[in-house]
């Protein structure tokens, strides 16, 4: 594995290399972490290439959504595994994952849809606002484990199982 900073020789483009970090990257891998890796290239070097190869700039343009939407449902997965003892711990793991995948594609995985302005010019554009719902796990003082819905406000809805 390569040093953060050291010198790295040039890493010339191949489509198979290309696709080999769009899929690295598709299942969550950040570039990071790939650029760091043997045999592979120094992080602005992906950004040259993305300019230079247009088909490599899509693939991971569809690396990143799929990257996001890989984040969403391993959100989806810290939180149903979160116990009594792991339940802070996992709500910290679970929204890093759904902030992350909502910086990375706004419009898919973002709280907020903005409407694209009108054709003819002379109208506002609308705003869709989205609330996301947030689920959490929650025990009774009897022990019992069960889902509740934490609305903006703070207050709560108890769903029983």
């Amino acid at each position: 594995m390569a040093r953060a900073g050291a010198k790295r020789p040039h890493t010339p483009y191949t489509p198979e290399l290309g696709a080999q970090i769009c899929e690295a990257m598709s299942e969550g891998e950040p570039w990071q972490a790939i650029c760091l890796r043997d045999k592979m290239p120094a992080y602005s070097t992906l950004y040259l290439w993305m300019q230079r190869y247009p088909e490599f700039g899509r693939a991971v343009e569809h690396a990143r959504t799929a990257s996001a939407d890989w984040k969403a449902h391993r959100a989806l997965q810290v939180a149903e595994m979160a116990t009594r003892d792991t339940a802070t711990q996992d709500r910290l793991h679970a929204g890093m994952l759904m902030r992350h995948a909502a910086a990375i594609t706004p419009t898919r995985w973002g709280g907020k849809v903005t409407a694209p302005r009108p054709a003819s010019g002379g109208g506002k554009a609308k705003i869709l606002a989205v609330r996301v719902r947030v689920f959490e796990p929650f025990e009774r003082p009897d022990g019992r484990v069960v889902t509740r819905e934490v609305f903006p406000d703070g207050s709560f809805e108890i769903y029983e199982r």
